[in-house]
């Protein structure tokens, strides 16, 4: 029996596209109180450009993985340690914060698409190249609003050699 793929798109149709759109001032007062977080993703637009403004302009890229770690590990214990590493790096610098994990790591080229019969389920792989296009564009996306130093650390040792190549390249660039 053939199976097929279904999709189910679930569109949100935000208050506005952007905040001057919504009327807003981009560089107004902030009408709420800014919450104790390093992470960018608990942050409004509002918070983050102040926290920029305050000087925390290094934000860390932590990279876990999903794969399977054995009967007694979940799959997500890279990413699980990097984001709790990530934290306590970005709170012991003081001027930096934490962008979302990356919770799939780099695979075969191209990633693998079935399960070889030794192989077990849990692991979310992408294309090795792909991998390291999402983390420039994540590090050039930073920089666009005003990051000047981008650290990127990983869990898993299959992110360490992309890391390493993606770090020589932007800094090449940069």
């Amino acid at each position: 029996m053939k199976r097929l793929a279904l999709s189910l798109v679930l569109l949100l149709t935000p208050l506005a596209a952007s905040a001057q759109e919504a009327g807003e001032d981009p560089n107004g007062p902030r009408p709420i109180a800014m919450r104790p977080t390093v992470w960018i993703d608990e942050m409004t637009w509002m918070e983050l450009r102040d926290a920029i403004q305050m000087g925390k302009t290094t934000v860390i890229i932590p990279t876990g993985g999903t794969e399977p770690n054995g009967p007694y590990s979940v799959a997500g214990k890279h990413t699980f340690i990097v984001r709790s590493d990530a934290q306590a790096i970005a709170e012991g610098l003081g001027n930096a914060l934490v962008a979302p994990v990356i919770w799939f790591e780099p695979g075969g080229n191209p990633a693998p698409s079935t399960l070889a019969a030794d192989e077990l389920p849990g692991q979310f792989a992408i294309r090795t190249t792909l991998y390291k296009d999402v983390i420039k564009d994540i590090a050039s996306s930073l920089r666009q609003f005003g990051i000047k130093d981008v650290i990127l650390i990983g869990d898993n040792g299959g992110n360490q050699t992309p890391l390493s190549q993606v770090a020589s390249e932007l800094n090449q660039q940069w």
